[in-house]
């Protein structure tokens, strides 16, 4: 069941938020994996995940292009609902 409602939204952000931006949100899955491993599973991350972490979060904030006006679009949202299910 979660996997019917991880599609739905996953195609409601593509319908709403645009291709290119639930892609770019969408590629940060991993990010997002990593840093939830750390309260939830009691992973230690070190400097070298933390930086590439940081990185990650950076090129998908220049994909999004937050000085475009369409960064503070609610539903950009949508993806980042998507990456955590």
């Amino acid at each position: 069941r979660p996997r019917v409602v991880g599609f739905e939204v996953r195609m409601a952000a593509f319908a709403h938020a645009g291709l290119a931006h639930s892609t770019a949100v969408l590629a940060a899955t991993p990010i997002v994996v990593t840093l939830l491993s750390i309260p939830l599973l009691g992973e230690r991350v070190g400097w070298r995940r933390w930086s590439a972490i940081i990185a990650g979060l950076v090129g998908v904030l220049l994909i999004l292009k937050p000085d475009a006006g369409g960064f503070l679009d609610p539903w950009l949202l949508l993806p980042v609902l998507c990456s955590v299910l």
